[in-house]
């Protein structure tokens, strides 16, 4: 009979396999279809399970209702919305279902990491193979994508060489994962100068932004909480690092024109229309809308509708399509992530402190110009999974997670 420990291996392989798709078997196929189906009825079993089984924090709670929302609006839409279609930018239709497919898939899985941690069944060792794993899975994605648009581009005629490059931001979400390489600092530091190769490479300045961001507070708080000899080799490994990523920046805004092309749009101030879709948005929300628009919005994917186009900020995307109420609920789960940080700041080790203070920092940040709620990888739900699974919400609680810690 099958151990019920492979429950985690058979949930994370299968993940895996279906962001494979595009790389190792076409994209919308009947198996990425199907690997889509398991996942999904997987998710949704942890998430039941957990609510059942545990006693859980206000996070969940928060997050409980978020997803109900977000189920009423989705579900509706299927039933009576229809397609939409984007009009600004490629020119795309959007099936129905792809609302709540992209929210659950980003939100749900953290459910399915906090049973496997209780449990004992995910820990320190394993994510830190996982995270290989991982690395080489954006990789092979970063390269895919790439290649099909250097593909389309010589298809039309086009002889640009550079490109931004969405998987950029799966290397970025990977980043709070290399706090589990904290004690193996020369790994740590090959790991983090890798990623953010292709942060920089993908050319998008969201993901540079932030991830610049985060790595200079990973290499100060690792810092800090490092003793003697291994204080020293990383203060000269950052140092060293630091010395060979100015060089190769600077010799790819001078070899690249498109890089170079991407730094003078941000010195002027060009947000690739955001601004003006911004504008548009925040003045339908406070002006164009009815009483009951106002509070419970225009309903899933009520920016494109009205745009043609999604809004690029999770808080307006909120606005127009769950109205007052979608912003109080996301404002309460970001309210409720400082709350888990404050609850357990005399609990948990500083590392975790700092790696749950980044993957706030990540979404909050990301929620400003791009998809946040509906875009989390699954190596940013295992270390959200892993931290709530030490969350002192209820400190007499006795689990099997207390015996593998």
């Amino acid at each position: 009979m099958m151990k019920i420990v492979n429950q985690c291996y058979i949930y994370i392989g299968l993940w895996i396999l279906y962001n494979l798709q595009g790389t190792l078997y076409a994209s919308g196929s009947i198996l990425s279809r199907g690997l889509l189906a398991i996942v999904l009825t997987m998710s949704l079993y942890y998430f039941f399970y957990v609510n059942y089984q545990y006693k859980i924090s206000s996070f969940f709670k928060v997050l409980n209702i978020l997803l109900l929302v977000f189920t009423l609006y989705g579900g509706y839409n299927m039933l009576f919305g229809g397609q939409i279609r984007l009009t600004v930018g490629d020119i795309v239709s959007i099936p129905n279902y792809y609302y709540l497919k992209d929210i659950y898939m980003s939100l749900l899985s953290v459910y399915g990491f906090f049973h496997f941690v209780k449990k004992g069944w995910l820990n320190e060792k394993k994510i830190r193979i996982l995270s290989l794993l991982f690395v080489i899975v954006a990789t092979a994605n970063y390269l895919r994508s790439q290649q099909e648009a250097m593909t389309l581009a010589l298809e039309e005629g086009s002889l640009q060489e550079g490109f931004t490059n969405n998987a950029s931001y799966e290397f970025l979400y990977l980043l709070p994962i290399l706090f589990f390489w904290r004690k193996r600092v020369i790994v740590l530091n090959i790991l983090l100068c890798y990623m953010f190769y292709f942060i920089i490479m993908g050319m998008k300045r969201g993901a540079i932004i932030i991830g610049a961001c985060v790595f200079i507070y990973m290499i100060y708080r690792i810092y800090m909480d490092s003793k003697g000899w291994t204080r020293c080799v990383i203060f000269l490994l950052t140092c060293f690092v630091l010395c060979v990523g100015f060089y190769f920046v600077q010799d790819i805004y001078f070899s690249s024109d498109y890089f170079q092309y991407r730094i003078e749009q941000t010195l002027e101030g060009e947000s690739s229309n955001r601004d003006y879709i911004y504008t548009k948005f925040l003045d339908h929300f406070l002006h164009e809308t009815s009483g009951l628009q106002f509070f419970f919005g225009g309903g899933a994917n009520a920016t494109v509708r009205i745009a043609g186009a999604y809004a690029h900020n999770d808080w307006l995307e909120l606005a127009i399509n769950q109205g007052v109420l979608g912003i109080v609920l996301y404002l309460s789960y970001f309210i409720s992530l400082f709350r888990v940080t404050r609850r357990n700041r005399l609990v948990w080790p500083q590392w975790m402190i700092s790696l749950f203070y980044i993957m706030i920092l990540i979404i909050f940040t990301k929620s400003l110009f791009s998809m946040s709620y509906a875009s989390l990888s699954i190596s940013f739900s295992i270390c959200l999974g892993y931290c709530l699974a030490f969350d002192n919400y209820n400190k007499y609680e006795k689990s099997d997670f207390m015996l593998h810690r």
